[in-house]
């Protein structure tokens, strides 16, 4: 529900939401995070950059895709 809400939602504070949750989650969320830092809204862009900063670590995303043809 997080990644439909981060992309299709019109609200941006319910965007900005969905981006602390997608952190929350984890490192597996780190690609619909860096869509979000494309968003048009400020406040959509800040929520998914302290997302990332805040909850995963680059070994977590290494590990989370390491296994993915990238």
């Amino acid at each position: 529900m997080f990644i439909e809400g981060i992309s299709k939602e019109s609200n941006a504070q319910v965007r900005a939401e969905c981006a602390f949750g997608l952190g929350q989650i984890g490192a597996q969320t780190f690609r619909s995070l860096l869509l979000a830092l494309r968003d048009s809204m400020q406040i959509v862009k800040d929520a998914a950059s302290n997302a990332i900063v805040r909850n995963m670590s680059l070994d977590d995303i290494t590990t989370a895709f390491e296994d993915n043809d990238h």
